[in-house]
């Protein structure tokens, strides 16, 4: 009888163990392809020279940043559609003033965000609650002196004015509110004296990350991008350095 339990429970772990192999391998194989199949593959760049008058007047500047595992939108503080500071005063955040110009949002794991400042500090438990859809999400604002500089990690971006006005629509819808319509603060410090975090909406997994989210944001914002963009080389693929 003990030995029959014993091959059946073999039996159970051999087929759960090539079960996550192939659901593995399925992982891998849609993370290679999917983010080559482009959307909005008719989307064209708006050059610098635009401007001075027609309908690409004025275009906005914003910037997709990358440390090389996670991606951010970097945009100005304040425009013709909207003054960020009035969602996201500035005396919430330590050393911030009206004279910082740019602002930048990423959205992620609340656990990755307030508990792994570093790669060391990552812990088993957190980073299976992330894959396995177990965690609450965060949006990081971080206030910047100054626009990002352009290079192979930070890709400039020249927008129109209804563009951005789709990715104002789709920041704002990301974090989320108090029963008063405010942005919910989280009662914890930055990472430095210009950056907090902020309760946000939607779960995170393996399948919609961080930079997934970043996908989408330039998805609907009609520019070129990958069907899924799982990593941060797959946000970046299509952008022009």
């Amino acid at each position: 009888m003990r030995f029959r339990r014993l091959r059946t429970l073999l039996r159970i772990l051999r087929r759960t163990a090539l079960a996550m192999l192939a659901g593995l391998a399925l992982y891998v194989l849609l993370a290679l392809l999917l983010p080559r199949i482009p959307v909005h593959s008719d989307y064209r760049p708006i050059p610098e020279t635009a401007g001075h008058g027609g309908p690409l007047a004025d275009p906005v500047l914003i910037f997709v940043e990358s440390n090389g595992v996670h991606t951010d939108f970097a945009l100005p503080v304040r425009s013709a559609w909207i003054d960020w500071a009035q969602h996201l005063p500035t005396h919430w955040f330590e050393r911030v003033d009206a004279d910082f110009e740019y602002l930048a949002f990423g959205w992620g794991d609340k656990g990755f965000y307030l508990e792994t400042p570093t790669w060391a500090d990552l812990k088993v438990s957190t980073a299976f609650q992330a894959t396995f859809f177990l965690g609450s999400t965060a949006m990081h604002v971080t206030y910047l002196w100054r626009a990002p500089v352009p290079n192979e990690r930070c890709r400039p971006l020249r927008i129109t004015a209804e563009q951005y006005q789709e990715l104002i629509e789709f920041l704002l819808s990301s974090f989320e509110r108090d029963a008063d319509g405010r942005l919910r603060l989280i009662d914890a410090k930055g990472y430095t004296p210009y950056d907090r975090f902020f309760e946000a909406n939607g779960t995170y997994s393996f399948i919609h990350t961080c930079n997934a989210w970043t996908g989408r944001g330039l998805d609907r914002m009609r520019v070129k991008t990958g069907l899924w963009t799982p990593f941060a080389w797959d946000v970046l693929r299509y952008l022009e350095n």
